[in-house]
């Protein structure tokens, strides 16, 4: 995560001197892992990056993509990033959450959430509402509805962080 979350503190950062002591070499690996989208997840990106709303005053992000556009693009669930733009999406400042919402297969809509503060915006509570689970700040959900209803679901379920 870059030392970019809560639990990163000093052992955590001793932790990784250390690391890079016994493997100096180490840009590379991460360069290895980092460095892994197929363009078929690229074009994922950019269907769910031209398909954003906001909501609840632009705190709250959405980002969907529906089955017959994966279809049309010929993009396989393993190729979907839903966490990616999630992530991407809560680092806009204002957007505090950031979700996606992809439309795997009818009836099928997987969804990632993300918060810029878990603590004051706990998506899990969003997640749990519509039958998901997880952390405050990362949150995940299968939702087995079409896309349009799904979305319907999803605001009216993020009332109950964003009127607190």
């Amino acid at each position: 995560g870059g030392f970019k979350y809560p639990g990163t503190n000093s052992h955590t950062l001793q932790a990784a001197a250390e690391l890079a002591q016994i493997a100096p070499d180490f840009p590379e690996a991460i360069g290895q892992i980092e460095n892994t989208l197929t363009p078929k997840e690229l074009t994922f990106i950019g269907l769910a990056l031209s398909n954003i709303e906001t909501f609840y005053d632009g705190r709250l992000a959405i980002a969907t993509v529906s089955e017959p556009t994966l279809r049309q693009a010929q993009i396989e669930e393993a190729e979907v990033r839903n966490s990616f733009i999630a992530n991407l999406l809560r680092s806009v400042r204002r957007w505090t959450v950031g979700i996606c919402m992809t439309e795997e297969r009818p009836n099928f809509v997987s969804v990632s959430f993300r918060s810029q503060d878990g603590k004051k915006y706990d998506v899990s509570k969003i997640a749990v509402a519509v039958g998901g689970g997880g952390h405050k700040a990362a949150a995940g959900a299968i939702i087995k509805k079409p896309l349009v209803e799904a979305k319907a679901d999803m605001v009216k379920a993020a009332e109950i962080v964003f009127n607190q």
